[in-house]
């Protein structure tokens, strides 16, 4: 009779209520993921309460399509974070080739590609923090390599550039082909080019 019309509507609405609140809470940046479900099942129960109300029907179809496009944006986010993972392998590849401009420019891209991200999915948000960080320790281990490597290479040459200028001295090794010598240190700096 009318008493059970009455309470129904009173549920439907009580359920609409929750329902608006979660779907509320969904918006906000550190709602829980199950926000928009609840959101979802409360507006259910409400129409399933009161089939004439249509704010619930029409509250179910925003939630269905809300969860539909969050679901697309967190399959983009780990798209996105796999990506990232896969240049920083290939950086990692062109590092093992000694191909150190290379690795640079590609933990480069990988930083870029880490910080499309974005932040609405903790997680992966969290991740791509972790692969940028990673990416610039990585970017400068390789500059300090190749710093040293360098600081290396110009003590050897170094050595060897004194080595020919005393041999060219007087009484020296190098005096009966001096034209040659004289050059060796410069030409050694032209092959490390």
């Amino acid at each position: 009779g009318p008493e059970r019309v009455s309470v129904t509507k009173k549920l439907s609405a009580h359920y609409f209520g929750l329902g608006k609140k979660f779907l509320e809470q969904s918006s906000r940046r550190d709602a829980p993921a199950d926000s928009l479900p609840n959101a979802l099942a409360n507006f259910t129960k409400a129409l399933e309460y009161d089939q004439s109300n249509e704010e619930a029907a029409v509250s179910i179809n925003k939630s269905q399509v809300l969860i539909a496009e969050r679901d697309q944006r967190l399959e983009l986010a780990i798209r996105t974070l796999a990506a990232a993972e896969s240049v920083v392998k290939q950086a990692e590849q062109s590092k093992v080739d000694q191909d150190f401009a290379g690795a640079i420019a590609q933990y480069k891209t990988a930083i870029t590609v880490y910080e499309q991200v974005g932040d609405e999915f903790a997680e992966q948000t969290e991740a791509a923090e972790r692969g940028k960080e990673n990416a610039k320790l990585l970017i400068g281990q390789i500059i300090k390599s190749v710093l040293d490597l360098a600081s290396a290479a110009h003590a050897a040459w170094a050595g060897l550039h004194d080595l020919v200028e005393r041999g060219l001295g007087t009484g020296g090794d190098y005096q009966t082909v001096r034209d040659v010598a004289a050059k060796a240190a410069e030409n050694v700096a032209r092959l490390a080019e």
